[in-house]
């Protein structure tokens, strides 16, 4: 009678590295899946032998460990894979447990089961059983007009994520003084009225978004570290009231269609690989881009890199792994989508009609600062955030790249309006939703002490800028409330440049570490110099 094809050692060691393969890059093929990206290329197949060679080393490691090893790995193998299909911590502890625990106490393994589920696993999801829908994707809702109002001209809304106003950019860099005449000639030639002294008085966008759509009058309905529902906005109810048809452009981060009068809704997720196909990146970039957005995934990984560095750090050698704020930051691609999405919008404009509205949210020039200043894109590993380990001038500078990068998309899209039907008599606003935040401390509750005026002013300055028919040219360095501007614009129904009709001191909110606003303080006195 013929034996067994493989001896136990060797069927034991296929298992284990069966049941790693399958399950780790069935997670994978999940993950690739809810970004909306192919399996067919090269980038993912470089990913998928990172996981061959993993699952072979810890097969190795655990042939031949006797009970009480097998067990933890086979407990901490079944947590990371619940931990990088759920957005609970929960489930993920008691899997662990349940594993080792019984497995231990049974002196059994499941690593045979758990490579059957794997490889169920990977084959359905490959498949695309279950499916997922697209990185962008459009609802159209009885909510908003069928027929835009003829009478009304169009109106381009663009809210510009991060957009520094012209008045705080440096006088003591030249290159930020570059950059203000760059954008005072950019904005002056197209026929806009702007705003230099403008200001947010929110530092994050789940709170300045809403306030300023709010015209100052109230925050958001639901407010989170993960984003907001803005609600029913003041300003979008007056659009419709003037008989608009409103279409929104957003990201999944910041919710203005629930509870609004929008007929158009489109959606993009920031965080998708998706738009990363229509970038210049190489297959290694986009491989390293790819590797780091899934290990973000797991909340294992991020906490285990965390400790582990704290271990290093008593070694000569430091740090031996990427800290869990560099695995995020690796992980960043919202710029990418944001800059698709504005190239998608240009296509959008061309067929604007009178009476048509489009309120666009866009995450840039919001690093991470991705593009040199003529929108090409750099290499993943010159990627660079707010809070990069680099010195603030270097922050700068790739800001200001990427800051004239977003001009020229704005630049697109005017010229697309102004080949629409709608084009000749349109209505554009401008503006940003706080500033760069390019800082050496975030004017917060907690920082409170350690910020100077230059931080006030680099978290709160920002863009605003209109252009209508009957409106010259202009530019004003007086302090101004962006969300007084927008609602003193609206109530002249856009006829004439407006101004901040508000009384009392130009202070700003400080928020704790939940991103809640708990306290005022003032603005620099001598913000803007005379």
């Amino acid at each position: 009678m013929p034996g067994p094809l493989l001896k136990p050692a060797a069927r034991e060691l296929l298992v284990a590295f069966t049941a790693g393969f399958s399950l780790l890059c069935g997670s994978l093929a999940a993950f690739v899946e809810r970004n909306d990206y192919p399996y067919l290329r090269a980038e993912v197949g470089l990913a998928v032998a990172a996981i061959l060679v993993l699952s072979a080393v810890m097969a190795a490691v655990y042939r031949g460990q006797p009970q009480w090893v097998r067990s933890f790995l086979e407990g901490l193998l079944g947590a990371l894979i619940v931990d990088l299909n759920s957005l609970s911590i929960l489930p993920v502890g008691l899997t662990f447990i349940a594993v080792g625990a019984l497995t231990w106490w049974r002196k059994m393994s499941l690593i045979g089961p758990m490579a059957m589920i794997g490889s169920i696993i990977l084959v359905t999801t490959v498949a695309g059983i279950g499916g997922n829908p697209p990185w962008m994707k459009t609802a159209v809702t009885s909510r908003g007009l069928v027929e835009a109002a003829p009478a009304q001209p169009a109106i381009l809304h663009l809210i510009l994520d991060e957009h520094l106003g012209l008045e705080g950019l440096p006088e003591d860099d030249p290159m930020a003084r570059q950059v203000r005449a760059e954008l005072r000639s950019f904005y002056r030639t197209r026929g806009f009225a702007v705003a230099g002294g403008a200001y947010s008085q929110h530092l994050h966008t789940v709170n300045a978004f809403p306030h300023i759509l709010n015209f100052g009058r109230q925050l958001g309905k639901e407010v989170s570290k993960s984003g907001v529902k803005v609600g029913e906005a003041q300003y979008l109810r007056a659009l419709a009231d003037k008989g608009y048809d409103l279409t929104v452009i957003q990201s999944e981060f910041a919710d203005l269609c629930s509870g609004n009068p929008v007929r158009s809704c489109t959606t993009y997720e920031s965080w998708s690989l998706r738009p990363a196909l229509e970038a210049q990146l190489t297959t290694r970039d986009r491989a390293r881009l790819i590797a780091a957005k899934f290990l973000v995934v797991s909340d294992l990984t991020l906490k285990g890199t965390k400790y582990w560095n704290r271990l290093a750090k008593k070694a000569p050698a430091g740090e031996w792994a990427p800290s869990p704020i560099q695995l995020r930051h690796a992980g960043r691609s919202s710029t990418i989508a944001a800059l698709v999405t504005f190239d998608g919008l240009g296509q959008r404009l061309i067929r604007a009609r009178p009476g048509e509205a489009y309120i666009a949210h866009l995450l840039a020039p919001h690093y991470p600062y991705v593009v040199r200043a003529d929108c090409s894109y750099l290499p993943a590993d010159q990627w660079i955030g707010r809070k990069s380990k680099v010195p603030l001038e270097q922050r700068r500078r790739a800001y200001f790249d990427q800051l004239r990068c977003v001009t020229r998309k704005i630049d697109t899209a005017l010229s697309a309006l102004a080949r629409s039907p709608a084009g000749a008599n349109a209505v554009v606003i401008i503006h940003g939703d706080h500033g760069s935040r390019l800082s050496n401390s975030d004017p917060s509750e907690r920082n409170l002490g350690q910020f100077g005026d230059r931080d006030l002013i680099a978290g709160f300055s920002t863009l605003f800028a209109v252009r209508a028919p009957g409106i010259e040219p202009s530019y004003s360095r007086d302090r101004a409330r962006v969300a007084e501007l927008l609602r003193d614009f609206t109530a002249k129904n856009f006829r004439s440049a407006p101004v901040d009709r508000s009384i009392g001191p130009d202070r700003v909110y400080l928020d704790d570490r939940r991103w809640k606003p708990t306290r005022q303080v003032a603005l620099p006195a001598q913000w803007p110099k005379p």
